[in-house]
């Protein structure tokens, strides 16, 4: 979790990492012709997953997936295996989009229980006649 939050401290800077990335992995699935490469478009769907919000990681996605087709259309392979291969990845992007969801609110159900705890020691030492500085 904490390596998540320092992620998200920084999250202009791995969405400009993973930008580049799906910049990078659209340019050699183009230009190498008999493999696809589409599969790698969930690295940085995974970076975008652990930092950034379930939209963001919603519109690269759709992104990536219109890569893709462009990809497909411009090699003339859009046969029902490839779509199957989209399908898979349309599916693997839909669980990146929950999973940046659910780390966004355990990160924000962490940060409330972490303030509650504060309080609540904060209030017991009061109580008890704890000295000033027993405070955090």
């Amino acid at each position: 979790m904490r390596r998540s939050a320092w992620l998200q401290r920084h999250s202009l800077s791995v969405t400009v990492m993973a930008a580049a990335l799906i910049g990078i992995i659209f340019v050699l699935d183009a230009s190498v012709h008999p493999v696809t490469m589409a599969g790698f478009y969930l690295i940085p769907l995974t970076m975008l997953a652990l930092t950034a919000r379930a939209q963001r990681v919603a519109l690269a996605g759709v992104v990536c997936g219109l890569l893709t087709v462009l990809v497909f259309v411009r090699q003339d392979t859009l046969t029902p295996s490839y779509l199957f291969n989209l399908l898979y990845g349309a599916l693997a992007g839909l669980g990146l989009v929950l999973a940046a969801y659910l780390i966004r609110r355990l990160a924000t159900i962490s940060d409330y229980a972490i303030l509650r705890a504060q309080l609540a020691e904060a209030g017991a030492d009061i109580l008890t006649g704890g000295t000033p500085d027993d405070l955090d």
